[in-house]
Order: structure tokens, then sequence, then C-alpha cells
């Protein structure tokens, strides 16, 4: 059984800023992308994960489609650079993989389980405007909606804002 956390953010409301170093070898700001591209932010618990790093494959597998959608996917875990960077490296990470260590930015979108330390598996979707979509925040990585609905979600968007 899905147990879905209440949200911390309301759809419509532009998402929280953040500006943290990526396994691309510079910092990412949430403005970045504004007025250019629509975000997809998966949050994740770290390297230990293997459930996360399934659904770090799995955006991976399918960011051609995003990339076609004008959208940019972004990842962000409580791993330091370093270890997000092997991370990167090793499963082959096309898009930008964000190191938040103290959780700043992580907690200004979900909960942090009080057992593991970790953020609670969470997917955030965002126009190119900044405003938030869609939300997904779970107690479990299979709970997280499939890419087929993510992309759905987004091809939308590009139907609604066409440029």
């Amino acid at each position: 059984m899905a147990v879905y956390r209440k949200e911390k953010l309301r759809t419509g409301t532009i998402i929280p800023f953040f500006n943290l170093p990526s396994s691309k070898g510079r910092y990412i700001k949430s403005w970045d992308y504004k007025q250019r591209k629509h975000l997809v932010l998966y949050l994740f618990g770290g390297m230990k994960c293997t459930e996360c790093r399934e659904t770090l494959n799995k955006f991976a597998k399918n960011y051609h489609q995003y990339q076609q959608l004008n959208a940019e996917v972004i990842a962000i875990g409580r791993d330091g650079l370093d270890a997000i960077a092997r991370l990167a490296k090793e499963l082959n990470l096309p898009y930008p993989v964000l190191a938040d260590p103290k959780g700043n930015a992580i907690d200004k979108y979900t909960y942090i389980n009080s057992e593991t330390g970790m953020p609670y598996p969470s997917v955030f979707i965002a126009d190119k405007f900044g405003a938030l979509e869609e939300e997904w925040v779970v107690t479990s990585e299979h709970d997280l909606p499939g890419q087929e609905q993510i992309l759905g979600i987004i091809e939308l968007f590009e139907l609604r804002c066409p440029e």
C-alpha cells in the first residue's frame, strides 16, 4: 500500500529557490531554467540507495525524450559533491545531479525520514515559468510515478505553451 506524505508545497506556486553544486562541475540554480525549460526534480536518499539508483537510471534512459519536450531533469541527493559526482559517473547520468549534504534545499521540498535521515522519495514537476504543476512525496520509490506519466504531463505543458 502506498503511503503518501502531505505535500510541503502547493500546486501553482513558484518552486523554492536552490543553488547547489552539481556533478557537471558548476553550481546550478533553480532559476537557470526559468522561461527556458520545464523542470523535473527528483529528490533521493543517496548513492547507497539501490532503489534510487534504479530511478536515476530510468530518468537517464528517457532523458532524450525529456529534452525533446523542452524539459530538464535534475536529481538532488543528500550526499556530498564527491559522492554525487562518482554516482553520476558510475551510472553515466546525462542530466545534472546536485549535492545537498546539509539538506537545506531538500527540506524546502520534502520531508526527512527520521529513521534513515534521508529524504522521502519525491518528484516535482514545474513548468518553464517555475510554477509547481505536480508533486509526489511518497515513502517508497516504487510509489513514484512512471516515466510515461511524467512525460505525459510535460507533453501537456508543451501543448499549452508551445514555443
